[in-house]
């Protein structure tokens, strides 16, 4: 991708608060990527339910761009589809700097500006830029999410509940 179909990207997602699933496809090339998948199980009188709760993360390491959705359904693929839907709906540009003190760098692209902070339920997630080379210190699944945001040296310090990945994901998602 050039850099003016970038830009001409991120002013629409800038400038638009309801925004439409095929003009995002159209200016930008999203990955996608299922994170976790979970059956529900409902017990009724007559017979037991099965539904899918499925998280994708899509995203675009070029633009810094990336969305967190939920997809639930009875079939697999209807749920995966919803996901990806609302993944797209959700997407956050992701400020990019360099905010270690550390850090003598040149390119100041590979992490976040600043120390930022989000609670979801009872999961505290703190975001530490890191200087250049450091790596992504976090979970496997944060690895994952913000490698689609494009963001490089990042040291993610979470607590409370560590064990539910989706308040993780969507801690993340709120603090960026």
């Amino acid at each position: 991708m050039s850099s003016e179909e970038i830009e001409v990207a991120l002013n629409y997602l800038k400038n638009n608060v309801i925004r439409d699933q095929k003009k995002i496809e159209e200016l930008l090339p999203l990955t996608s990527e299922v994170v976790r998948v979970s059956r529900i199980h409902k017990r009724t009188k007559s017979k037991k339910l099965i539904r899918y709760q499925i998280v994708i993360i899509s995203g675009n390491s070029e633009a810094g761009v990336f969305g967190l959705g939920i997809g639930k359904n009875e079939e697999y693929r209807l749920a995966v589809k919803e996901g990806i839907s609302r993944s797209k709906k959700t997407l956050k540009i992701v400020k990019r700097g360099c905010g270690n003190r550390e850090c003598f760098c040149k390119t100041k692209d590979h992490s976040i500006p600043e120390i930022k902070k989000a609670k979801i339920g009872s999961t505290v997630v703190e975001l530490i830029p890191g200087a250049l080379k450091l790596g992504l210190r976090t979970s496997p699944v944060g690895k994952k999410f913000l490698n689609l945001a494009g963001v490089k040296d990042l040291m993610v310090v979470t607590r409370g509940n560590k064990n539910n990945k989706l308040n993780i994901l969507k801690a993340i998602h709120e603090a960026i």
